[in-house]
This record gives C-alpha cells, sequence and structure tokens, in this order.
C-alpha cells in the first residue's frame, strides 16, 4: 500500500522551496533551536534559513511577517526517505500537500508557502 501523493519529482527537487509550519511537537525536556522557526527556506545549495515570522495583525489574527528572526542551518540526504538537517535524521512522509519530517524526538508539518 503506498501513501501520500505520486511525484514525477525526485525528493530532493521536491524538498527545495519554501515551507510554512502547520504544526511542531517534540518529546519532553528536549530541545532542538530549529523548533522555534515556522518558516523554512529550503535551498538547492544543501542550506536552509529557517525563519521565525508570526505577528499580529490590527484586526487580532496572525499573519506573517519575514524575516523577523532567523537561523542558517544545512541538509544532506540519507536516502530517498530521509534526511538529516543540522545533526538530526529525519524520515520524510509527503502525505497530499504536506511534508512531515519525523525524528526521535521531534515532529514537523509543512504545507508549501510562496
Amino acid at each position: 500500500m503506498l501513501i501520500g501523493c505520486a511525484s514525477s519529482s525526485p525528493p530532493e527537487k521536491r524538498l527545495i522551496g519554501n515551507w510554512q509550519g502547520v504544526q511542531a511537537s517534540s518529546a519532553i525536556g528536549t530541545t532542538n533551536p530549529i523548533r522555534a522557526y515556522n518558516y523554512w527556506e529550503v535551498r538547492g545549495d544543501n542550506r536552509i534559513v529557517f525563519k521565525m515570522n508570526t505577528h499580529a495583525n490590527e484586526d487580532g489574527h496572525q499573519g506573517v511577517a519575514l524575516g523577523e528572526q532567523q537561523m542558517d542551518g544545512a541538509y544532506s540526504w540519507v536516502n530517498k526517505r530521509a534526511v538529516k538537517i543540522n545533526d538530526t535524521v529525519y524520515q520524510v512522509k509527503w502525505i497530499d500537500d504536506r511534508l512531515i519530517l519525523q525524528g526521535e524526538q521531534d515532529e514537523f508539518t509543512f504545507i508549501r508557502s510562496q
């Protein structure tokens, strides 16, 4: 049984782009600095720019303000289903339009952003 959506793009190319975090979870008592960043720019040169990008609008709803805080990181592919981000290996899953990264102590869910 195949889970996720089929794509003609290899995972290495599919990961490249801008991703907006929609959910993050971590094991209690763990620290991972990338958890604080909800907007990731994944680049083709194996770099990631992590950004924290939320603010309140005048009407009280959250909006996006790019570039408020950021941190640089790196990634490399372990295999077609796992990527190493900084020093942590994450299993990569694609479900519909979502990217899910599952590590031993963290899990992140993203949607592609413009």
